[in-house]
């Protein structure tokens, strides 16, 4: 079974919603196309040869990081780091769908092949996602 784990340092920028010209047109705002860039290429560092799921259905697993506020006292910021999750925006959906789309065509064929996705907000000392992909298991 394969397993496709990568890291993805820095602020994890959740999926825009896309914007409107004058004329009608749809296009993606430049921060999400931007941060979908980084999340593929953090990938095809990892993983040269692309697609690793053709057709199969695939399990997605995203630990998001943030940073904790540099203005929170020591004794604070370790009761964070051990005792609770940020609850703050952005949500966890809006986070899944920014990474969900970047890896479309790149490790699976499409996104709709993920059945089974978890997305875990943490508090760290350095803002991250981690990615972990695998064959989802019946």
């Amino acid at each position: 079974m394969i397993e496709i784990y990568f890291t993805v340092p820095g602020d994890v920028q959740p999926k825009q919603r896309p914007r409107f010209t004058k004329t009608g047109h749809t296009y993606t705002p430049k921060k999400t196309q931007d941060y979908e860039r980084k999340v593929k290429n953090c990938y095809l560092m990892e993983y040269p040869t692309g697609i690793a799921f053709k057709d199969e259905p695939v399990e997605l697993i995203l630990n998001v990081y943030f940073q904790i506020p540099k203005s929170v006292s020591k004794k604070k910021r370790e009761e964070l780091l051990v005792y609770h999750y940020p609850t703050k925006r952005p949500d966890s959906d809006n986070l899944l769908k920014s990474i969900a789309d970047a890896l479309n065509g790149v490790a699976y064929t499409d996104d709709s092949q993920i059945v089974h996705a978890v997305v875990n907000k943490i508090w760290s000392e350095k803002s991250a996602a981690e990615i972990t992909i695998r064959e989802a298991k019946k």
